[in-house]
């Protein structure tokens, strides 16, 4: 938590590089290379697909329902809970992750574009190629139910932080 949208890319290089993963993000640009499968953000396609799992209907990651057993939202404890917490186990996605809703909000690699998806590739698209903000998906701890639901987003300028903004890694399987 309290990480800049950078703080992330560069964790996800570190991790790679420590793994001996070809880097995803370049250290001058911050463009993000697709086709290396070391450590990066997840589009905001996979962060939707991992909160929904194959339902395209499901309102948050377990279902239709919202209240302090599932998620750590509207200041059900007032702080960010570590994401082993077993506390809310019956909040994961049908893929089992963890915090999906609630708890901190997850910095995506893609830019911000409220036109994007009209224009966006139907299978597995990366995003825009540049903006002013990113987006950050699941709500967190301080915020109501709205902004935990799986299609909620927000954005914000990658060099912000604060306690409710995190992030989750991604690494595509593949040759390297």
């Amino acid at each position: 938590v309290s990480v800049t949208w950078f703080g992330a890319a560069a964790y996800c290089n570190w991790r790679s590089g420590m793994e001996g993963k070809p880097l995803c993000y370049s250290p001058t640009t911050w463009d993000c290379s697709f086709t290396a499968h070391g450590y990066r953000l997840p589009t905001e396609a996979e962060w939707e697909k991992a909160a929904r799992g194959s339902s395209d209907e499901r309102t948050y990651p377990w279902g239709e329902e919202i209240d302090c057993d599932h998620c750590n939202y509207g200041l059900c404890v007032s702080h960010t809970v570590e994401v082993g917490d077993a506390s809310y186990a019956g909040g994961a996605s049908p893929y089992g992750a963890r915090h999906m809703a609630g708890n901190v909000g997850e910095w995506c690699n893609d830019w911000v574009d409220e036109n994007y998806y009209a224009v966006s590739p139907s299978v597995d698209p990366t995003g825009p190629a540049s903006g002013d903000a990113r987006i950050c998906r699941g709500g967190t701890w301080f915020y109501e139910e709205y902004h935990a639901r799986c299609a909620a987003r927000s954005g914000y300028t990658p060099g912000d932080s604060y306690d409710g903004l995190g992030f989750r890694t991604v690494r595509p399987t593949g040759e390297s």
